[in-house]
């Protein structure tokens, strides 16, 4: 007598799938069977791709990471000795897409720069989840920041290298797979001397007319003002955005 077997997917509820989260399901067979099922939908990659169960080993796992939002048909093809027993199968899962997070756009910064207090949050409360940025030559304070409402936290970034530099965004904790993975980018940039400043020429123990120091691009930096026999009138020019400031300079006797 020849028994048909079911195969049994562990459901993910629908609101636990958003586009990006990565899916762990338990697949069996209700009768203990020799049989090879291999899962396919256009938009799902599945790891392994696919599972092979004996009469003594009938319950597997797979991963796959859920495609973008909408609905998706998986459909489960059976190889292998016992193939004949399973009856064909498809399930439609449906891709929400996803909870909001709140962040603050990372403005641009010079090398060696932190910004300003930045934002992250929630737009409902009752969900824990912890977000860790990360991206080369950047440090983050705190590393982390964990939300549980939707009181804003904040962290700031400071730059050590110059570029575009993409900014991972991590998710985790206890709701991590209600929110959709984020990408975001930086641009850290060099502050130049805009145009450099043209200094007189001066007799010993004379003082200069004021000139003018400014940055090329919108910046924040203190620029100290120099050494070797020169006195200047501010140890250092505060500098901001583009605006220019006024020094002047009287030579060593």
């Amino acid at each position: 007598v020849w028994v048909r077997s079911t195969l049994h997917v562990a459901a993910t509820p629908v609101s636990f799938m958003v586009p990006g989260s990565v899916q762990t399901q338990t697949v069996h067979i209700s009768i203990p069977k020799d049989v090879t099922v291999t899962p396919t939908c256009p938009n799902i990659t599945f790891t392994p791709a696919s599972l092979t169960f004996t009469r003594s080993n009938e319950m597997l796992n797979w991963t796959w990471t859920a495609p973008p939002a909408g609905s998706h048909t998986i459909t489960y093809v059976f190889s292998g000795p016992d193939a004949a027993l399973m009856p064909p199968q498809n399930v439609t899962v449906v891709v929400s897409p996803g909870k909001p997070l709140h962040m603050s756009v990372f403005p641009t910064l010079i090398v060696g720069t932190t910004s300003q207090a930045l934002s992250v949050y929630l737009d409902e409360a009752g969900l824990s989840v912890t977000v860790t940025p990360s991206g080369t030559g950047l440090t983050f304070s705190p590393s982390s920041v964990t939300l549980t409402n939707t009181n804003p936290q904040t962290w700031t970034v400071t730059a050590t290298q110059k570029g575009t530099i993409p900014i991972n965004v991590s998710l985790s904790g206890a709701d991590a797979h209600f929110f959709s993975p984020i990408q975001a980018t930086i641009l850290v940039l060099e502050y130049t001397l805009s145009p450099p400043p043209a200094l007189p020429t001066l007799g010993a123990g004379l003082a200069s007319l004021p000139f003018s120091i400014q940055l090329a691009t919108p910046a924040s930096a203190s620029v100290p003002s120099g050494t070797g026999g020169l006195t200047f009138s501010a140890a250092s020019v505060p500098l901001s955005g583009t605006a220019a400031s006024t020094l002047t300079v009287t030579a060593g006797a």
